[in-house]
């Protein structure tokens, strides 16, 4: 099995196969028109201005080309400037842990572990880009509100980006208006591949444990050093594109 990680992105795409695919996911909605300016405007300012957070996630991932569906249980906790502990419990126990330096990816029950430059995914238009408030909505994006009979008070948003990645041609956010919070968050990737996540019990501003953002390498885990790697080699993935 060739190990995947689904956090950045791999090989550069054609913008004419990006337009296609964008096209496909727009015939599936109606398009309300611009969002409200405002709600834009609260919305950046409430990442921007956030020193941190804690929630429960749902992450769920689609693979379009065999319909394989996998869904994760975890905690997520962010602390500005950079700092980040993405820890999956289900069904598999992975520990993410970006650091100052560098990004650690753990999977205790193999002992395995990863090590990315932290640049790399903090640089790329990923998840935890967005949940990290580095992503800007109306400077990267193209921006649209559209209609979803499910979202119930939620506020829907097509996101197209100005200069889109492999990993990321397509967004959208459920965004609930009153606190301008993303409660929900799908990302589609080049190959139509969705990484959506759903969060809950977010608890803003919280209390940190000394150490939570502190990770040390077991002793005994293999370790796949990725630093310093050179332009275009292979990096971790958004969705899981091979098994």
């Amino acid at each position: 099995m060739v190990r995947t990680v689904k956090h950045l992105t791999l090989i550069f795409f054609c913008l004419l196969c990006f337009t296609l695919g964008a096209t496909q996911v727009h015939a599936q909605t109606t398009v309300i028109g611009d969002p409200n300016p405002e709600l834009m405007k609260t919305l950046q300012k409430r990442y921007e201005t956030l020193d941190g957070f804690r929630a429960d996630f749902t992450q769920i991932l689609v693979n379009t080309s065999s319909g394989d569906t996998q869904e994760r249980t975890g905690v997520i906790a962010f602390k500005k400037p950079d700092l980040i502990r993405w820890e999956t419990v289900a069904p598999e126990k992975e520990l993410l842990m970006v650091g100052q330096d560098f990004v650690w990816d753990y999977y205790p029950e193999e002992g395995t572990l990863y090590k990315y430059d932290v640049e790399e995914l903090l640089n790329s238009k990923t998840m935890l880009r967005f949940i990290s408030g580095k992503a800007s909505l109306e400077e990267d994006f193209f921006v649209t509100q559209i209609a979803d009979p499910e979202a119930q008070d939620l506020v829907k948003l097509d996101l197209v980006p100005k200069m889109p990645e492999p990993g990321l041609v397509q967004a959208f956010v459920w965004v609930e208006p009153k606190e301008a919070l993303f409660k929900k968050i799908t990302l589609l990737d080049f190959y139509g591949n969705e990484n959506t996540v759903i969060f809950d019990k977010l608890e803003l501003d919280p209390t940190f444990k000394k150490d939570e953002f502190q990770f040390t390498p077991p002793p005994d885990a293999e370790v796949f050093d990725n630093t310093g790697a050179p332009q275009g080699a292979p990096l971790p993935q958004e969705t899981p594109l091979t098994q």
